[in-house]
């Protein structure tokens, strides 16, 4: 029987189980030696992601891969940049008794090139 008084304080809920392996590699390897205490560097690196993700993600529909496989990717990849964000700010040690967790089309790993971030912290 597990013992509750273990588990950890912090947890984080995005549909982290939908990421392909390949985008959270990817992710992790543009924000590799950028600590949290970096944050201009971290926010810097983060834009340039984006800016990249998003130019690869028209180059995939315009190469024909439907709006539905993009949009789960696309949600794989913001799952992917929040958790290695997460990371960087702490991980579990970010904040006593708190959950990050995903609603909307991003809950549901569906984000169009239009959807928001919805984001619940409890």
């Amino acid at each position: 029987m597990e013992d509750s008084s273990a588990s950890p304080d912090v947890a984080i809920s995005l549909p982290m189980g939908r990421a392909p392996d390949e985008i959270g590699v990817r992710v992790h390897q543009a924000l590799d030696g950028v600590g949290g205490n970096q944050k201009e560097q971290l926010r810097e690196e983060v834009r340039h992601l984006l800016g990249r993700e998003s130019a690869q993600l028209v180059e995939q529909v315009r190469a024909g891969a439907s709006g539905l496989e993009v949009a789960h990717q696309r949600a794989s990849f913001y799952s992917a940049l929040l958790g290695e964000v997460w990371q960087r700010a702490g991980g579990e040690g970010a904040g006593e008794n708190l959950v990050l967790g995903a609603v909307g089309g991003f809950g549901r790993g569906e984000m169009s090139p239009a959807s928001d971030l919805d984001l619940v912290f409890f």
